[in-house]
């Protein structure tokens, strides 16, 4: 089945028993945070974190091997992270995959960081897979359920990203924790901002996936936000709004809105 273009700016709503799809427009581009955003309030507050995202964009890294040049650490190696395209870095991208009624699992949203495949880069492991989208039409009996997973690289102490986590959390049996390695649960370290979304795959069960945005200066991470659709429910932690910082974009279309260069 063929996916609109709209869904790289859409986060699809399921109408159970209706069989009708709606649609919920996600900000498309940097900057565009929606109807809440119109508040001098909140657009002071954006203005003010931009800058300051901006400023230190391209900062050196102050924690102790995120954000410095591979060959600069231990002969290539990095002590926090892994390398990446010649930086350490602790985020390795993001892909999506989506599954259909039968089983069928395709590539819809590749990792720019592997090659545009549904791929982690060497030396980063995938974790917390979780539902971000789904598609439930019981009159045309079609049914697609799009799985998000995030590439990491541990440790991650004062990296802009600290890990992922995701779990069932309603509507069906609980599932165990997708644990995130630097905690070992479903929790975000120290120092870090969880920014959390929950999606329903169209087959009675709600899954929760979470990021965790850390302190250190945004480099191959750029945090992320959830936006319901009318209002920002979520804000990022580098900008005060549903926004990404200057230079970044999102990634793909899931929720949480993930951030990246």
């Amino acid at each position: 089945m063929s996916r609109p273009a709209l869904l790289l700016a859409a986060a699809l709503v399921v109408c159970l028993g209706c069989g009708r799809i709606g649609f919920r427009a996600l900000p498309s581009s940097v900057g565009e945070a929606g109807p809440d955003a119109a508040s001098a309030r909140d657009a002071a507050a954006r203005d003010a974190a931009v800058v300051v995202a901006d400023s230190a964009w391209w900062s050196p890294g102050l924690d102790a091997g995120s954000g410095f040049a591979c060959a600069a650490q231990d002969g290539g190696a990095c002590g926090t992270g892994g390398c990446l395209a010649g930086e350490c870095a602790t985020f390795g991208g993001s892909f999506v995959i989506s599954q259909d009624g039968f089983g069928n699992r395709t590539c819809v949203a590749g990792n720019p960081r592997a090659g545009s495949a549904c791929a982690c880069p060497a030396g980063f492991a995938p974790i917390a897979e979780a539902v971000v989208s789904s598609l439930y039409d019981l009159s045309d009996r079609i049914y697609e359920a799009d799985y998000r997973t995030i590439c990491f690289a541990a440790p991650s102490t004062g990296a802009d990203f600290r890990g992922a986590w995701a779990r069932i959390v309603g509507g069906c049996a609980a599932m165990g924790c997708r644990p995130n390695p630097e905690t070992g649960d479903c929790t975000c370290p120290a120092g870090s901002i969880a920014i959390a979304s929950t999606t329903s795959d169209g087959l009675g069960c709600d899954w929760e996936q979470a990021l965790c945005v850390g302190e250190g200066a945004p480099r191959t991470f750029a945090g992320a936000y959830v936006y319901d659709g009318m209002t920002c429910t979520a804000p990022n932690p580098l900008t005060g709004a549903c926004t990404c910082p200057v230079e970044s974009a999102p990634v793909d279309w899931g929720s949480p809105v993930l951030c990246a260069p």
